[in-house]
């Protein structure tokens, strides 16, 4: 049973995901695309071609593969381009504070 979840997405033009069999390819902007063997214990399934969800019952290994997948293609500030994680915790503090400050 898989318990713990990571939603991931790509932002930038001609960035995607692809399922192949047991490999996860990627277009990252690069001359080529990434193919990466997925790990016996993480499966996932690509909802559009930007968003990926990643499912397992190790918190630990769906970390590490999703921080791996990360600093393949880092966010950058500027631009807004890269892959970037979502959390839906986090999303909610940060409105509350914008609210906050507008007072």
């Amino acid at each position: 049973m898989n318990k713990y979840k990571i939603k991931l997405s790509l932002k930038g033009v001609g960035y995607k995901w692809l399922k192949e069999e047991n490999y996860l390819s990627m277009y990252l902007g690069y001359s080529h695309s990434l193919k990466i063997k997925q790990p016996k214990e993480i499966s996932y399934t690509i909802t559009n071609a930007q968003e990926i969800e990643m499912f397992s019952s190790s918190k630990q290994s769906l970390g590490e593969f999703a921080a791996f997948l990360r600093a393949l293609k880092k966010p950058e500030p500027y631009k807004g381009k890269g892959i970037f994680l979502h959390f839906k915790k986090n999303i909610k503090n940060l409105e509350r504070k914008q609210k906050k400050g507008k007072k």
